[in-house]
């Protein structure tokens, strides 16, 4: 566990080192250009080209195991960083070399979710896999917190340069923690001794989950859970500004992050239920409330109970299927599976972000302003004007979510998958025979 808790350690210095910069190039262009869109380029920049690729790096992981891919990964992506540094002292840095900066380096880094994740089932007792996922939990929080905090103090004492800097510097220390941590090599078994071409490999991953309609199962949980949180990162500054003002707005955004934090310590030191995908449901089911909650009142304190509500329970439904997905998944195929999951884990921002401002804008806000359709029937109850629109989508949103959670309850093969699909075990494959090659 000792040696598990050093390579968190890199990997928690690369996702800092690599938000802060995320977020101090956004603020940069910003001031440089006055323009948002291409700030939120630059956000998808860093998502999109993770999903292209994941396929491709769930193969890559099992075929070279955790300890190269992560190295690989370090290595490549500290070039973005070296890159953006010299174009930015030759005053040559423009939006074309930034994006593509960003791009390489999430391409590189993309590698880093699998291989942590099956790391974690080669160096980790299977009876501590809950309190190792807690410490990855509280590990994504604490650069969730600190990145913006870093990214804001560097940007305005030692401007996009340093930035940069310390982006360089913490994957040089991070490749220096995994030079000097030993990760058990990956077994020899059939399934890794009969590699295929990568195409088909490629394909290995959706293959085994679509086969086992549990698994699937897992994916939709997780997947309302992550679109609930991207849904919500959209949502709650036009909902609260509608009632409050910036301070109110700030109050209820470390509230989130605290029980973004506590979620992951608890899920240290607990480890996790023995039933985790029923607990998993109950937290969706109690996310789903939430959103119902913090929809229904205009109330400062109701909102930011509700945020810390659900980035607490996101923690705990995260740590605790990652548990089952460990579990139940060869290690042989975990890389190419993990990769599934983070496609779809993923893939549920953007999609969040898409459908988010149409709806406020062109369908919830009108809808529910004064004189609106709504503003007589729900209007009465929600109330009307700005931000009410936005409460009445939350609103929905948590009737969508507790309606996932109870139909996860009512599905056999996903409530019972933890007894019915047994845990995976590695068959050894012994050397051929020197007869037998030829």
């Amino acid at each position: 566990m000792r040696r598990f808790l050093l390579i968190c350690l890199a990997q928690f210095l690369s996702m800092l080192g690599t938000y802060t910069t995320s977020f101090g190039l956004g603020v940069w262009l910003y001031q440089s250009t006055g323009s948002l869109t291409l700030n939120a380029w630059v956000s998808q920049a860093a998502i999109l080209p993770m999903l292209l690729v994941a396929p491709l790096t769930g193969v890559l992981v099992d075929r070279w195991g955790p300890r190269r891919a992560m190295m690989v990964g370090h290595l490549g992506a500290a070039v973005a960083p070296l890159v953006l540094t010299v174009l930015y002292r030759m005053d040559a840095l423009h939006v074309a070399a930034i994006l593509a900066m960003i791009t390489l380096g999430a391409l590189l880094t993309s590698l880093h979710f699998p291989a942590q994740s099956l790391a974690l089932t080669l160096m980790v007792p299977q009876e501590q896999y809950g309190q190792a996922n807690g410490v990855i939990q509280f590990s994504i929080a604490m650069v969730q917190v600190l990145s913006p905090l870093m990214g804001a103090w560097l940007i305005t004492r030692v401007g996009l340069d340093g930035v940069l800097m310390t982006n360089l510097a913490t994957f040089i220390v991070a490749l220096g923690i995994l030079l000097a941590v030993e990760i058990p090599p990956l077994p020899h078994t059939k399934e890794a001794g009969a590699r295929g071409s990568l195409l088909a490999e490629m394909t290995e991953g959706w293959t085994y989950v679509r086969q086992r309609p549990g698994l699937s199962g897992l994916l939709v949980v997780m997947g309302m859970a992550n679109f609930n949180l991207g849904m919500l990162q959209i949502l709650v500054v036009p909902l609260v500004l509608g009632f409050a003002d910036t301070q109110a707005l700030g109050t209820i955004q470390s509230f989130a992050g605290v029980g973004m934090l506590l979620g992951g310590v608890f899920m240290m030191v607990w480890g996790g239920p023995q039933r985790r995908i029923l607990a998993a449901l109950g937290f969706l089911l109690l996310q789903g409330l939430l959103l119902l909650l913090g929809g229904a009142r205009a109330s400062v304190w109701l909102v930011a109970v509700g945020a810390f509500g659900i980035m607490g329970s996101l923690t705990l439904i995260v740590g605790s299927l990652t548990v089952v997905w460990q579990r139940k998944v060869p290690i042989s195929l975990q890389g190419r599976v993990f990769a599934v999951r983070r496609v779809v884990a993923q893939a549920m921002f953007p999609l969040a972000y898409a459908v988010a401002g149409p709806l406020v804008d062109d369908v919830f806000e009108p809808m529910m302003a004064q004189g609106g359709r709504l503003a007589g029937s729900v209007g009465a109850v929600l109330g009307v004007g700005s931000g009410r629109g936005v409460a009445l989508l939350l609103v929905l949103l948590g009737i969508l979510t507790a309606t996932t959670a109870i139909l996860g309850f009512l599905a056999p093969r996903l409530r019972r998958l933890e007894e019915d699909l047994p845990d995976a075990k590695e068959e050894p494959v012994s050397p051929a025979p020197v007869a037998a090659v030829s």
